[in-house]
């Protein structure tokens, strides 16, 4: 066993799998403590990937990796200090409101401090990889590092089923290191114990009565009005997100009682509640008089606690049909009609996937997903939205769009306090408003609307914030002159394969627009994110030992003009004119156009990486992981152009590495 473990291609495997552990895990962790951190979660995995990739330049330098304990205690001391992101953009919206008892810190400071602070356990690891690949033959520890990244997928997404806490976590972290420091004395192994142990003590409090989902930390609190207990409050990251209440007397004031106090005859027998979460607009409309209610929710924690802890227990109820999935899929797949359907506060606090910059709830604002849910209405149906909408512009997008979609203008019930607190209904049940007075006048709006191209409801425009182009310029100028610092006198422009720099940029935005696809095929669940990497990655891995297996060739040219051949397909054959197609054969044309480049693409890397020297193998490997990171601020570009046409930017990136490929 011991002399297992002592294999170099055993140690690749379990520090591959350490690799990608960590990085989920710090997402995850970093993300429930630090304010609006959430909606950045594609910093941490860039950050992952310059750590990575410095840490395989310095391969052969004085060893850093026995530092790694402390990087991560240095982490989790920047996480006890709770502070929030802060900053202000009236180009955007965010849903987390900060805490009154942690301190305010700029975003622009913010955000390379993560950045860089993520970076730091990677560059030990990163720098241990690269020397494990000096001592075998380049594709033979690739291939074990491809098993090792899918191991370290699997054994988190195990963890995260079962909502275990980072303590868990970090324990994991503990063991999978001490087995990298077999070869190491004893004394090493008792030191990363000790600091290891310090680390859970820290995070032992932060974790005390919490339940952790697959999407959120969550805190539950009772509440109570004027000393009686009516219900609970539910937190999640920090913020306060949903309440679980008895339904008060019908009360114009609250937002929950919209569609019955503003129309006449306000029955609704065939509910649909999205967002349904802990059950408080289920319970109400049971008290309304429902019939037969589908409440559905993405967060399966949420729904348990509902469950368990809602003071009206509607989960309980026969009428109530409970389904644990993505909200647009849900419509997608439906064939009921309702006369009232619910968008309940869905508003997520987390984007989807940290390779792309959409939301939990992206696909569930756009003017498709509005279609499939005005064909889910009866012929008097009703579809109604409330929330805190933070800034007028954003109430008049959704508005506008909705008008498109239905052809009539909806009711727009939002003050203009309260971060826009309101209701906005549309549908043909709106014939019988109580007074007219309330019919919105024409809705009008020069914001783009969203779409499944370029679903973003929260930006106000075309382009990204301001802000965003700050940290991205800030982050890619140190980190470059801190990559060309290190590596004088042995690396320069001339020198730095730029061939295996674009294939990493090329091939992070292929991943990133295969999560797309599959979110929209398949919803933006957690465990769909894991598929499409497991996926993703066993197409790498059945390409690498398809390239073992053959004769050494430097022949490209046939294999590049097979990949951007498809990526052209994918660009005039976009998923949505499959849509028409039987259900198998849809599923397989989306999966050849989706996982196909990735197939070529593994074979142009592999066989450019299997004559690598002992001497090279780290420096390909490190420009490999580089390019990665540019190609995941290269992402950022899809809210000017929307993700169809991120494929052509991708086929610069590989028409690049094309013509900077040593011959």
């Amino acid at each position: 066993m011991m002399r297992w473990i002592r294999n170099t291609h055993t140690q690749i495997l379990l520090l591959s799998s350490l690799i990608l552990f960590l990085e989920l895990a710090l997402m995850r962790f970093l993300s429930a403590y630090i304010i609006h951190l959430a909606y950045f979660s594609n910093l941490i995995l860039i950050g992952t990937f310059f750590g990575i990739g410095l840490g395989s330049l310095l391969s052969g330098k004085k060893s850093v990796f026995k530092f790694f304990p402390y990087t991560l205690l240095t982490i989790v001391l920047f996480i006890t200090w709770r502070f929030n992101v802060y900053f202000q953009s009236q180009e955007t919206v965010y849903f987390q409101a900060p805490t009154g008892t942690a301190i305010n810190l700029p975003f622009w400071f913010v955000a390379p401090t993560i950045f860089f602070l993520v970076s730091l356990p990677f560059i030990g690891l990163g720098q241990k990889l690269g020397e494990l690949f000096k001592k075998t033959e380049p594709l033979k520890g690739y291939t074990y590092d491809v098993i090792g990244s899918i191991s370290g997928i699997l054994l988190f997404t195990a963890v995260s089923f079962l909502g275990t806490s980072p303590v868990v976590w970090f324990s994991i972290i503990l063991i999978l290191y001490l087995t990298l420091l077999i070869n190491e004395r004893l004394y090493g192994q008792f030191h990363a114990l000790l600091v290891f142990a310090v680390i859970i003590f820290l995070i032992l409090p932060l974790t005390k009565g919490t339940y952790w989902s697959p999407y959120y930390k969550i805190s539950v609190f009772p509440h109570l009005t004027q000393n009686k207990f009516v219900g609970y409050d539910l937190t999640a990251n920090e913020t306060g997100h949903q309440t679980l209440w008895l339904p008060v007397e019908n009360n114009d004031g609250w937002i929950y009682f919209t569609p019955y106090n503003l129309l006449n005859n306000p029955s609704y027998k065939n509910v649909l509640v999205i967002g349904a979460g802990g059950g408080t607009d289920v319970a109400l409309a049971l008290k309304m008089g429902a019939v037969k209610i589908d409440a559905v929710d993405i967060d399966p924690t949420i729904v348990s606690i509902g469950k368990r802890l809602h003071p009206a227990q509607p989960y309980s109820d026969p009428r109530v049909s409970v389904t644990v999935a993505d909200g647009r899929n849900f419509l997608e797949n439906n064939r009921k009609k309702y006369d009232l359907i619910i968008f309940a506060l869905t508003d997520s606090l987390a984007l989807a996937s940290s390779y792309a910059n959409t939301r939990l709830e992206s696909y569930l604002f756009t003017k498709e997903s509005f279609e499939l849910a005005r064909k889910s209405l009866s012929q008097n149906g009703l579809l109604v939205f409330y929330n805190y909408y933070r800034e007028r512009w954003l109430v008049d997008k959704l508005s506008a769009t909705l008008k498109e979609v239905f052809n009539q203008n909806p009711v727009v019930k939002v003050g203009d306090s309260n971060n826009y607190l309101g209701s906005i209904l549309i549908g043909p049940k709106l014939s019988d408003l109580k007074t007219p007075q309330v019919q919105a006048e024409s809705t009008v709006s020069a914001l783009p609307s969203p779409s499944d191209d370029w679903p973003f409801l929260y930006l106000k425009n075309y382009g990204f914030p301001k802000v965003y182009l700050y940290i991205m310029a800030t982050i890619l100028t140190m980190a470059t002159a801190l990559i060309f610092f290190l590596s004088r006198g042995w690396l320069n422009i001339e020198t730095f394969p730029w061939h295996f720099f674009f294939l990493g940029s090329g091939f992070l935005l292929l991943e990133t627009k295969n999560v797309i696809n599959f979110q929209l095929l398949f919803g933006s669940t957690w465990i769909v994110n894991t598929l499409v990497f497991v996926a993703v990655l066993t197409m790498v891995l059945f390409g690498t030992l398809l390239t073992r297996r053959q004769k050494p060739s430097n022949k490209l040219n046939h294999l590049y003009l097979a990949l951007l051949t498809i990526l052209l397909l994918n660009i005039f054959i976009p998923l949505r004119t499959l849509s028409g197609l039987p259900l198998w054969l849809k599923y397989f044309s989306a999966a050849t156009l989706t996982l196909s480049p990735i197939f070529f693409a593994n074979l142009i890397f592999t066989r450019s990486f299997r004559p690598a020297s002992s001497a090279s193998v780290s420096i390909y490997f490190a420009a490999n992981l580089l390019g990665s990171m540019f190609g995941g601020f290269s992402e950022y570009a899809s809210m000017f152009t929307g993700y169809h046409y991120i494929a052509v930017l991708t086929i610069f990136f590989y028409v690049a590495s094309w013509l900077t490929k040593k011959q």
